[in-house]
């Protein structure tokens, strides 16, 4: 029955109905066909290789139509575990990472803003020393990983300082 039933599923047939909040108007539903998801996932794979090993966290609602796409249907496509934060809280979503350490995270950008806000916080609480190896740290771990997007290599001098800045703050920060 099961395959009979996915043997009628065409790609223009509609899939999932999401809902705006209405927040701005009147409450609207969106009608998102095979195709569209489809489409979505393709997208988001030639970003993320397919393996076994990848984990996501969620935090969004799963009424939100990226999340959705993300926690649900790209996790069964690339066999991805996902973990769930209790809320859309900083604080949550920031221990449901360090619980499941995520290969990959659909990410707003406030919700980041709000993560490094609690790391500078910190920070600051720190000896005037660690406060200046944590800022060194920030600003060439920073200076790697846009060379690392342009698709440059780096030299053994800066892969070290890298390094050292890895061990010393930046990995303790993830962790």
């Amino acid at each position: 029955i099961f395959q009979n039933n996915m043997n009628k599923i065409s790609q223009d047939m509609i899939a999932t109905i999401i809902y705006t909040s209405g927040t701005t108007g009147k409450q609207k539903g969106a009608m998102l066909t095979h195709k569209n998801i489809a489409f979505e996932i393709e997208q988001i794979e030639q970003f993320v290789e397919k393996k076994e090993e990848h984990r996501f966290v969620s935090y969004l609602p799963l009424s939100h139509c990226a999340e959705r796409i993300h926690a649900i249907w790209m996790a069964i496509k690339i066999g991805a575990s996902v973990t769930f934060a209790k809320s859309m809280d900083s604080s949550d979503v920031q221990e449901a990472m360090q619980k499941c350490q995520p290969t990959f995270l659909l990410c707003v950008p406030r919700v980041l803003e709000k993560m490094y806000a609690r790391v500078v916080e910190e920070i600051d609480k720190k000896s005037k020393w660690k406060k200046m190896i944590a800022k060194f740290a920030f600003q060439h771990g920073e200076q790697v990983w846009k060379g690392m997007l342009a698709g440059k290599k780096q030299d053994v001098w800066h892969s070290a300082l890298y390094f050292v800045s890895e061990k010393l703050v930046l990995r303790r920060i993830r962790t």
